[in-house]
């Protein structure tokens, strides 16, 4: 997510069906964001200029860090990065 941004369709165009489960977890993150700290505009994900100083806390939403029942999506991303 360099620049703090993805393109959902790019991921898409070079990876197809296995970036579901992050496109999951960006709708999930700006329906859960109250403040302002992302932006989504149904292509392009992006945190926001006040959001960049939690980059770390709105990341952390796309791990599986506490076990508490949030998505892993480290396999595809792992997956991923292996298809570079």
């Amino acid at each position: 997510m360099c620049g703090f941004e993805l393109s959902l369709k790019e991921l898409r165009g070079a990876f197809g069906q296995r970036v579901d489960p992050i496109a999951e977890i960006v709708l999930d993150l700006r329906r859960d964001d109250a403040d302002g700290f992302t932006s989504f505009d149904g292509e392009r994900f992006a945190v926001t200029v006040d959001g960049r100083p939690f980059v770390r806390t709105i990341a952390a939403r796309s791990t599986n860090i506490t076990g508490a029942g949030t998505p892993d999506i480290s396999q595809p991303l792992e997956e991923l990065r292996e298809a570079v």
